[in-house]
């Protein structure tokens, strides 16, 4: 990697303060990196403290005079480089260069599915698309902020300086989809499938989940999302809701009260009701084409 593509590079921190400031004006000023804490400039490095967590992008342990030393082998596991502060402080530099180098360059297809409000079940429809994908033929993770009906199921934090699809947990009877439990976020290494669902509370989403109720209602007028999954629950009429969506309408599906079920028997989505997978086999078909449409754009070594 030449030095140039480290100029005003990106940096995000989270490290225990005085260390913090110590390390921001040695970036900032020393470096001429900048130190970020905004979506608008998403970090390419990160660098962490003792005890705290790593990110999407390659992180670096830094530790203190002051970190114990038990503590800081246990989070060097997570890390993919550990520096003295402040003794390895002018190795910064070469050390970032050699991570960033070796980072992966390629993308995993990523669908990112919100709902409009709580208790939707958008982690159930992310899991029975997930199913639906991979009884396709496909390797598909499914990355969820909230509760996930799938036994278990690891969360982030535990998966740190781990590949997620290595780690994750597999969902019954669906030897192709796993699941790990998290932060919002992208998984911190997409390394191994085909295809990522995230299960997201913020942000740009792919797929709208909305009910039919004033909320969803003014979601589906409001967003630009791509599709809308229609949940049936609520006291406005589906047919308004449908017209709101357009050509965006993905599925309308029936409240059951098995959906419900299915999260208490951890068996989603194998023990969902047949019309409720049926109707969403048009939006997991969609995906798996744009799957294999980039593979075949993909060249071959």
């Amino acid at each position: 990697m030449a030095a140039t593509d480290l100029i005003a590079l990106p940096v995000s921190l989270d490290l225990p303060r005085p260390l913090h400031d110590d390390v921001q004006r040695h970036l900032e000023g020393a470096i001429g990196w900048q130190v970020t804490t905004s979506n608008d400039l998403p970090a390419r490095l990160h660098l962490f403290g003792v005890g705290r967590p790593t990110a999407p992008v390659p992180s670096i342990l830094v530790v203190g005079d002051g970190d114990e030393p038990a503590a800081a082998a246990v989070s060097a596991l997570g890390a993919a480089g550990v520096l003295r502060w402040p003794a390895d402080a002018p190795d910064l530099l070469s050390i970032a260069s050699g991570m960033l180098a070796l980072a992966p360059t390629a993308t995993v297809p990523t669908l990112r599915i919100r709902g409009a409000s709580g208790g939707l079940g958008t982690s159930t429809l992310a899991l029975a698309l997930g199913g639906l994908v991979a009884w396709r033929g496909h390797d598909v993770l499914v990355a969820s902020s909230s509760d996930l009906a799938v036994p278990a199921v690891p969360t982030v934090t535990t998966l740190r300086g781990s590949r997620p699809w290595e780690a994750a947990a597999e969902v019954p009877g669906i030897p192709r989809l796993r699941a790990i439990q998290g932060p919002p976020g992208r998984p911190v290494d997409v390394a191994g499938p085909d295809l990522v669902i995230e299960d997201v509370l913020t942000g740009s989403p792919h797929l709208l989940v909305a009910a039919t109720d004033r909320v969803g209602l003014a979601a589906v007028r409001a967003s630009e999302v791509g599709a809308v999954v229609v949940v049936d629950r609520g006291p406005v009429d589906v047919a308004e809701l449908a017209a709101a969506a357009g050509p965006r309408l993905a599925a309308v599906l029936s409240w059951s009260h098995r959906v419900g079920h299915a999260g208490l028997r951890q068996r989603v989505p194998a023990s969902l009701p047949g019309s409720y997978l049926a109707q969403l086999s048009g939006v997991a078909a969609r995906v798996a084409r744009d799957i294999a449409d980039r593979t075949d754009r993909t060249p071959t070594s």
